[in-house]
């Protein structure tokens, strides 16, 4: 695995042979800072060593009635936070605005984490792609002969095939996961079930050796894959079919490690004028 616990180890060692020294916090300064933004610390092994880490470090320090107090100042004034044994933690949530201002003052150690989010907008949204991780998205109508031809404007009762063309920059890339949303004029085929299966001879990835486990859902569709030996592009399909006329947008489809969120490729989104 690309993540290691030596933060963690660094700090149950300090604790071990010098627990009230400054090394120990400062390890546990370094472990904090290695967490990812989603606040921890990417595979459960180094989530859980840093934890065993971070109760050892708290058995270790006195425990006092002391509270610690924080001065907040933001554009609206100074806010006063009591961190106590009762009351241990505290949040603040904040729009982001041009005038925002955040200060905090403290008169003993205390440990902040801010996480700050934004959301672009729906339609339209480009494709992103990280250190040569990618996926395309490619939509075909299923004729009543079983070819395929270029989706343009669905209509009520057509089949559609959905390939998902997955890029992947390096070899032996482990536990990845491809979602891909619905517009909500589309419902998925499972071809599993006699009552949806479709016409004969259309080939799709439900069942294909290399996906580990899949998922069609009705607004989405969702293939895992354990391991995949070689770089290179390969593709996952499923079936859809176009149920209601209207207008509606197709999110972008997603490729990410499971155990490592930050490692993630989008598709374009697609707007559908369905009659």
């Amino acid at each position: 695995m690309p993540w290691t616990a030596d933060e963690a180890c660094t700090l149950i060692a300090w604790i071990a042979a010098d627990p009230s020294g400054n090394e120990a916090t400062k390890a546990l300064d370094r472990m904090l800072h290695d967490r990812n933004p989603y606040g921890h610390w990417r595979t459960t092994w180094v989530n859980g060593w840093s934890l065993m880490a971070m109760s050892a470090y708290a058995d270790s320090q006195d425990i006092t009635d002391q509270t610690t107090t924080l001065y907040f100042a933001t554009a609206d004034g100074v806010e006063t936070i009591n961190l106590n044994s009762d009351h241990p933690t505290a949040s603040r949530s904040f729009k982001l605005t041009p005038d925002l201002k955040m200060d905090l003052v403290s008169n003993n150690n205390a440990y902040v984490r801010m996480k700050v989010s934004a959301k672009p907008k729906i339609m339209p949204q480009q494709p992103v792609a990280k250190n040569g991780l990618s996926v395309d998205r490619i939509y075909e109508r299923i004729n009543s002969d079983c070819t395929a031809s270029v989706l343009t404007e669905p209509k009520v009762g057509d089949l559609i095939r959905v390939s998902l063309r997955v890029t992947l920059p390096k070899d032996n890339s482990r536990y990845l996961v491809i979602e891909d949303p619905l517009p909500s004029v589309f419902e998925t085929v499972n071809n599993d079930f006699a009552s949806q299966k479709a016409a004969a001879g259309i080939r799709t990835s439900e069942n294909d050796w290399n996906v580990s486990h899949s998922e069609l859902r009705t607004d989405r569709a969702l293939f895992y894959l354990d391991e995949v030996w070689r770089k290179g592009t390969y593709t996952v399909s499923y079936l859809a079919r176009c149920t209601v006329a209207g207008q509606a947008t197709a999110p972008p489809a997603k490729v990410e490690s499971m155990y490592d969120p930050e490692n993630f490729a989008l598709s374009a989104s697609r707007l559908f004028n369905t009659k």
